[in-house]
């Protein structure tokens, strides 16, 4: 995409004349003074619901389906449908997936770049702050900043993720991805990894200052990028490198803003489809999702009408073994079936049985006149930044502390009537280290949400569904699938193709 392509599609503002569009230079002169007459509508053509414009395919319609890809090649998610050629069923068996030929490298490769070229594009644009007298408008450009650092921090954070092996097993000294921070720039070669997750840890910083200093309010819309959303792009790659205090701080911010977690009502019925209730720091409403069948709720919503997860009868299930460790007192447990239960789906002839430990977590009741595999979609809320400040708590050595934040996430993860859990009662956390006692409740609260494979690669952990045996895992392949080299994809044939900065020998293995 060009310059002037993106340009384009922000409105009549931006020609000069019918048959000649303003210039680089024009707009930024422009924006000095008036910066809502180009800068603004650009600003949303990048804070839309992320939609992949590259490949229109039902395992890959938008951001939130691709992650669901990435949930199945690990250990606590259930592919239940087991004919070979089932949508996602290649993925849950691990085949094929990170080699440089496969479509998911491509799409990855693709789509974060996607990102990282608007965000300089949109970066481009914006006067230096020394230029402007005028405080208001200083304030507008300062946010406009933040939301192209915050967006190219998001490209690279998942670019990073998914093309080199984990920064702190190995990864650190390797080669990562090609870094533009400019547009329209010739192409360059792999950088080193470690200047790629400096400039993530650089973007998000001064993208949440920024943020700050523009006075965006981080509450008024839950799908703007604010302060919060840069914070938690922040923790997650400071996670990453273990730059604890980076994560401790980055996430404290984010938890003073969103304090309140979900309640019981609101997480066991309408908490991953509707965007009224609490702890949502980023996400979108049903109305911008509109990603029809094959949206991430017509994946996972196992009760939708018309939905590939639903009717079609592509169901998703927790791991038995995982099941097992959440605590009775714990409602999380009542997002899955604890027996097989009847459904009847509309239209069809006879009724179905939904096996146990089936997924319910995302089945939201439907909103007024929409199928209800339409639903809202939730990218970042605060469990995610409670996880996140136990885990670097607990890895610095502060076990204690680490306990005690995660003692919050299980007090409010009560049932209603008993006695709030902690650390020292969770049924399953008997003889865990504070370590372990925090991956057990990621796995837990995070469940399907896009995570676990990202987690299990910064924890070194094998996909392993056989020792001890899964009751409901039906595929075992391989008794184990280590980090390296399945964690990690190869650069896609294309860039490869197209990139010669980029030699044969410079692949993944």
């Amino acid at each position: 995409m060009t310059l002037l392509g993106f340009l384009a599609s922000c409105g009549d503002q931006l020609y000069s004349d019918p048959a000649q569009q303003i210039t680089e230079k024009q707009i930024i002169e422009l924006s000095k003074s008036n910066p809502d007459a180009v800068l603004t509508p650009m600003a949303g053509n990048i804070e839309v619901y992320p939609k992949n414009q590259y490949r229109n395919v039902v395992w890959d319609r938008n951001l939130r389906v691709l992650l669901i890809n990435m949930d199945y090649k690990g250990n606590d998610m259930v592919h239940l449908n087991t004919l070979p050629t089932s949508w996602m069923r290649r993925d849950y068996e691990m085949r094929e997936y990170r080699i440089q030929t496969h479509e998911e490298p491509d799409s990855w490769w693709r789509w974060m770049y996607q990102y990282v070229y608007k965000a300089n594009q949109f970066l481009a644009l914006i006067p230096d702050f020394e230029t402007v007298s005028n405080p208001e408008v200083l304030n507008k450009l300062q946010t406009f900043r933040a939301i192209g650092l915050t967006l190219r921090a998001w490209g690279y954070t998942y670019l990073m993720w998914n093309f080199q092996d984990d920064y702190l097993y190995g990864g650190k000294d390797k080669s990562g991805v090609p870094l533009y921070l400019e547009p329209d720039i010739p192409a360059v070669g792999r950088g080193q990894a470690q200047d790629i997750w400096n400039q993530i840890i650089a973007d998000a910083t001064e993208a949440a200052l920024l943020f700050n200093a523009g006075g965006r309010n981080p509450k008024a819309n839950i799908n703007d990028m604010d302060a919060t959303v840069a914070n938690m792009i922040l923790a997650r790659a400071a996670l990453t490198m273990g730059d604890w205090n980076t994560v401790i701080n980055a996430t404290n911010a984010v938890i003073s803003t969103y304090p309140t977690l979900m309640n019981e009502t609101d997480y066991t019925t309408k908490g991953f489809g509707w965007m009224d209730v609490d702890e949502i720091i980023y996400g979108f409403d049903f109305d911008q999702t509109n990603g029809g069948t094959s949206s991430f709720h017509g994946w996972m919503h196992i009760l939708g009408d018309g939905g590939y997860g639903g009717s079609q009868g592509h169901w998703n299930a927790i791991d038995s073994r995982l099941y097992d460790k959440i605590d009775d007192n714990d409602y999380r447990k009542a997002n899955f079936l604890d027996e097989p239960t009847e459904h009847n789906y509309a239209g069809a002839e006879m009724p179905v049985t939904l096996p146990k430990y089936a997924s319910m977590k995302f089945a939201a009741p439907a909103h007024t006149g929409v199928a209800n595999y339409n639903q809202g979609e939730i990218f970042i809320r605060t469990s995610e930044a409670i996880l996140m400040k136990a885990e670097a708590q607990a890895r610095s050595g502060q076990d204690a502390q680490a306990k005690e934040t995660l003692n919050i996430l299980l007090a409010a993860r009560t049932k209603e009537g008993e006695t709030p859990l902690t650390c020292d009662t969770y049924s399953s956390m008997a003889g865990m280290s504070a370590f372990e006692m925090v991956q057990l409740q990621t796995r837990i609260e995070l469940w399907g949400e896009g995570f676990e494979f990202y987690n299990n690669k910064r924890w070194n952990i094998n996909v392993d569904r056989v020792t001890p045996a899964s009751l409901n895992h039906n595929f075992t392949g391989s008794s184990t699938y280590t980090p390296k080299p399945y964690y990690t994809h190869q650069i896609p044939q294309g860039e490869l193709q197209y990139n010669p900065h980029i030699a044969p020998e410079d692949q993944n293995q």
